[in-house]
């Protein structure tokens, strides 16, 4: 046993052994206490501030070290050594030349501007011995200007896709995790990069309703796995700074909420299973890009007339279809009210004199399709060539009439 100010506590190496016993003698009970546990920290997380609240985050965090999609990613033995604070005056510095170092001039002056504009969102992480060892920056999206936004490519890339794919209403806030890395080991796994990890989490319980958060990582490919976990999907607005690529991973709290994410995790560790961890909880809608919406309406058109193929559609979890069928509707009923809703789409096409042509080769190919395109082009009397065209551009004005109604619910 070892004391320490938090208590008396065991080895490293002898809970390890008991919770590997545990696991393997009696994996029912295991999981019970791992249970109890999560729900635990989960009901005293927003109960405490500060220290005390990040212990809990840590504690919490600690449950899931056996993961396999969490124990490259943290490294727990020397954490206790490292202290995490607010940015000093003085230390800004520092923090600018770190970046210089890991990323670049170009990255250090648009961190420079960020530290002068938002110094409270930089937090630095500090040795026994008082020095840095490392630091993160977590921006309000939602408190900068345009001008600011516009002058980070990364922060540029995250709003744009938020204004795409779901915008901020008046009181809700979005907090971006632009830079954070470690003196020594910049953003690889470390004791300081866990406890940044620790740290940015306690954001999410103290901005008030944020809705969206992003971070940036400069190997995502390394860091997918842990975020693919963690419900933080890979978004589709990589971005470049003096020629170096970034990728941003993000997570909508409007979608699944802290509680529901909280709950999540804790059912993955007590399954030890990362399957699914991105499929909506409680039928909650899902929300898709503007890439990946166009491209499901597209895979449902080819099997609009085979309602069973189109039950695995994530465009049964969409915005639109959950504001007009409900969310706990059963999937027989979400296929249809899809069918419906794209029927009425068409139909908009339709009306309009310019499009009918397009609405034409919609109908014959897709709402009551021929056996091939060439048959299609045939009851139209059109050369193959000029209904290929109509049907681009009826599909293009089809995905932009849903996407609208998508973005409006």
């Amino acid at each position: 046993m070892e004391s320490g100010r938090s208590g008396i506590s065991p080895h490293d190496l002898a809970r390890e052994v008991l919770d590997t016993e545990l696991r393997w003698r009696n994996p029912d009970r295991h999981r019970v206490l791992i249970q109890r546990a999560s729900e635990y920290y989960d009901s005293h997380l927003q109960q405490t501030t500060g220290q005390q609240q990040r212990m809990m985050l840590h504690n919490h965090v600690f449950l899931h070290r056996a993961h396999a999609a969490v124990r490259p990613f943290f490294e727990w033995q020397e954490i206790g050594h490292l202290i995490p604070g607010l940015a000093r005056k003085h230390e800004i510095d520092a923090l600018v030349a770190m970046v210089a170092l890991h990323e670049g001039s170009e990255s250090a002056r648009i961190a420079a501007l960020w530290f002068s504009r938002q110094p409270q969102g930089v937090s630095v992480i500090r040795d026994a011995d008082k020095h840095i060892a490392g630091f993160a920056a977590a921006i309000a999206l939602h408190e900068a200007t345009e001008e600011q936004i516009q002058s980070d490519p990364a922060a540029c890339a995250v709003w744009n896709y938020m204004q795409q794919q779901a915008p901020l209403q008046s009181d809700e806030g979005a907090m971006f995790f632009r830079f954070w890395m470690a003196q020594e080991t910049y953003q690889n796994p470390s004791p300081t990069q866990s406890l940044i990890f620790l740290t940015l989490m306690q954001h999410l319980l103290v901005v008030p309703k944020l809705a969206f958060t992003a971070m940036v990582c400069a190997d995502p490919l390394f860091w997918e796995p842990i975020f693919t976990y963690t419900d933080m999907p890979w978004l589709p607005v990589d971005f470049a700074v003096s020629g170096r690529s970034y990728g941003i991973f993000a997570h909508d709290w409007r979608i699944r909420p802290l509680q529901d994410w909280l709950a999540m995790l804790s059912s993955a560790e007590v399954t030890n299973s990362n399957q699914a961890v991105s499929s909506p909880v409680n039928n909650k809608p899902i929300v898709l890009s503007h890439v990946q919406f166009a491209h499901e309406v597209r895979a449902v058109l080819r099997k609009f007339q085979s309602p069973s193929a189109l039950y695995q559609s994530p465009l049964l979890h969409s915005r639109l279809l959950s504001s007009r069928v409900g969310i706990n509707a059963t999937i027989p009923e979400k296929v249809a009210e899809l069918q419906t809703t794209i029927r009425e789409a068409c139909s908009e096409v339709e009306s309009s004199p310019r499009e009918t042509k397009f609405y034409r080769a919609l109908y014959h190919t897709y709402l009551h399709g021929a056996s091939t395109q060439e048959q299609v082009a045939e009851v139209l009397d059109l050369p193959f060539s000029t209904y290929r065209r109509h049907l681009t551009a009826g599909v293009n004005r089809l995905i932009a009439i849903l996407w609208q109604k998508e973005m409006d619910a």
